[in-house]
């Protein structure tokens, strides 16, 4: 499954998201603490010496096990990159406000 890299070329991969499709829906907690605890980083592929940017499936996983999957037979693990977009966006919101509740301090002194 992960032996070896594959390249795809897409207009645009989609995710089925549909509200009728979930249950147990709930809004991701403390998820500014989770996204400064995930490190991106700068590596080069063993396998040919390209160099990439990413993330390391196994710190992923130890923070959001839920964003990793691993090959039964290999052992390898992978990350959900598009399903990050769920922590950021709330990561971004909690940034937000307490910029917002900064600016209020500042206007009130």
């Amino acid at each position: 499954m992960f032996l070896e890299p594959s390249k795809f070329l897409g207009k645009s991969f989609i995710y089925t998201s549909d509200r009728r499709l979930k249950e147990n829906i709930a809004t991701l907690p403390d998820a500014l603490e989770k996204i400064l605890g995930l490190r991106g980083v700068y590596f080069d592929w063993k396998r040919d010496g390209k160099g990439e940017i990413g993330l390391i499936a196994q710190e992923v996983e130890d923070i959001y096990p839920d964003l990793v999957i691993t090959d039964k037979k290999s052992g390898l693990k992978a990350v959900k990159y598009g399903n990050i977009v769920a922590p950021l966006i709330e990561a971004i919101k909690a940034q937000q406000k307490m910029i917002e509740n900064q600016r209020k301090m500042i206007e009130q002194q």
